[in-house]
């Protein structure tokens, strides 16, 4: 029997969780929750977020300006199926402590090579994990 394995990737939500773009009332065609509804998980399918998801929309800057919690992104990544994330470079715009409160929560992996201090040492040592330690094991076998 053939299987098919299938990826379904996000990149640049920029906090657009919901179809609007907050200017209206009508429905517009974006953000996680107008195509979360086909990832489709069936055990052959991976969902990737490519980063950028804390900052860029009114309802970003309110977690952060008003909350001070991003884990209400975790719970949403979560709900949809995510697998992996890995951060872009807005998610640090809130800084790396923020960026660990919603990593930390995230029942998907955090899968990032390049985040190390000046001394070398891992930046978010207890959720990334390199793809040579995750892929070969979790995905190709």
């Amino acid at each position: 029997m053939e299987k098919i394995f299938r990826v379904c990737f996000t990149s640049d939500l920029h906090g657009f969780l919901f179809p609007t773009d907050y200017r209206g009332k009508e429905e517009k065609e974006l953000g996680l929750f107008k195509c979360a509804n086909r990832f489709g998980k069936d055990g052959n399918t991976l969902v990737i977020d490519g980063g950028d998801l804390l900052q860029g929309s009114p309802l970003g800057t309110y977690c952060h300006d008003t909350l001070d919690d991003p884990r209400c992104f975790a719970q949403v990544m979560d709900r949809c199926g995510y697998d992996f994330v890995t951060p872009g470079n807005h998610d640090f715009n809130y800084g790396i402590d923020y960026l660990g409160r919603y990593l930390d929560p995230l029942r998907a992996r955090c899968v990032c090579q390049n985040l190390v201090r000046e001394d070398g040492s891992t930046l978010l040592i207890r959720r990334a994990e390199t793809p040579e330690d995750y892929f070969a094991t979790a995905i190709w076998t």
